[in-house]
């Protein structure tokens, strides 16, 4: 039967393709990023590895007579995944840990069949953090069987250090040395674990001060995954983020060579993230920096017009 014989009118719906999503509180809030690595002054190998993303849960109308949300507007929801990593084991086996720890956080990531994509209540970010904890674990035990299976036995390993936020909400976890900041209004804070520090990002309001207790763990210091030093769950903090806020994520290149006031100094003094990570790079080549230099920067903000 065709159309124009049907015995009720049958109205052909067009596609309307909405340009712009809702923008409800917060998502007007977008990053942008730079990232660079270099080799360093004295290193041919550059056994850092650093990881961008972009991912989102999206809703896009096609087709339909509804006449209220949630179907008549394309609803997104967008998050960043940033990931450092510093891999052990000299010549270039430290490249292959770095390389296999970014690698395979990414490939346990997409086997994840369900992700959560808010971090503003604790049982969500609870159960991220112990998704995080797991692959980690999995990290050092796949780094610990490499490294018995070179034929001198000696370990690998890799840092790593990993930025997640679905803005304003972000998780940052780590083990090993290399390092994640925030810059805020002019000042930089490490995002670190020991309690002194967690009372001063609290008192900032960065994160909640419920969270201060939890969060101020040990110190995973030097350790670094597949080393078999024990205990490798990766410290995790939830981050409150605002608009003007920088995110710096690096390695011991980069904060052996340049002081936590000068890292401060280039980026709140450069715009692009881009330009701001060249800048800090170079710094430290320039200064003899012994080991690779790696730096992720993001910088949030609000969309143009809003």
């Amino acid at each position: 039967m065709t159309p124009d014989k049907l015995p009720h009118p049958f109205d052909v719906m067009t596609t309307r393709r909405v340009i712009e999503p809702a923008s409800p509180v917060y998502r007007d809030l977008i990053f942008e990023w730079g990232g660079l690595s270099h080799g360093g002054a004295m290193n041919a190998v550059n056994e850092d590895c650093f990881f961008l993303g972009r991912f989102d849960r999206s809703l896009e109308p096609i087709l339909t007579n509804l006449q209220r949300e949630p179907a008549t507007g394309w609803h997104r929801t967008e998050g960043y995944v940033a990931i450092v990593a510093d891999g052990v084991g000299g010549l270039a086996v430290g490249e292959v840990a770095s390389q296999a720890s970014v690698a395979t956080i990414l490939e346990l990531a997409l086997e994840t069949p369900d992700w959560i994509m808010r971090y503003d209540e604790k049982a969500l970010v609870d159960e991220v953090s112990r998704r995080i904890a797991t692959k980690v674990r999995q990290i050092d035990g796949l780094l610990e069987a490499m490294g018995h299976g070179r034929p001198d036995g000696a370990g690998i390993g890799s840092t790593i250090t990993i930025l997640v936020t679905v803005p304003p909400h972000a998780l940052v976890a780590h083990v090993g040395n290399s390092r994640a900041y925030l810059v805020r209004a002019g000042t930089l804070y490490r995002v670190a674990t020991d309690h002194a520090v967690a009372q001063r990002l609290a008192a900032a309001g960065i994160i909640n001060r419920e969270d201060v207790a939890s969060q101020a763990r040990h110190d995973v210091g030097e350790k670094g995954l597949g080393l078999g030093a024990g205990d490798h769950d990766p410290n995790v903090q939830r981050l409150r983020l605002e608009s003007g806020d920088r995110v710096l994520l690096c390695t011991d290149g980069l904060t052996e060579t340049v002081s936590d006031d000068e890292l401060r100094d280039v980026i709140v003094a450069t715009e692009s993230p881009a330009m701001t990570c060249k800048q800090l790079v170079a710094l430290a080549v320039e200064r003899g920096a012994p080991d690779n230099v790696t730096a992720v920067l993001g910088r949030l903000s609000r969309k143009s017009g809003l």
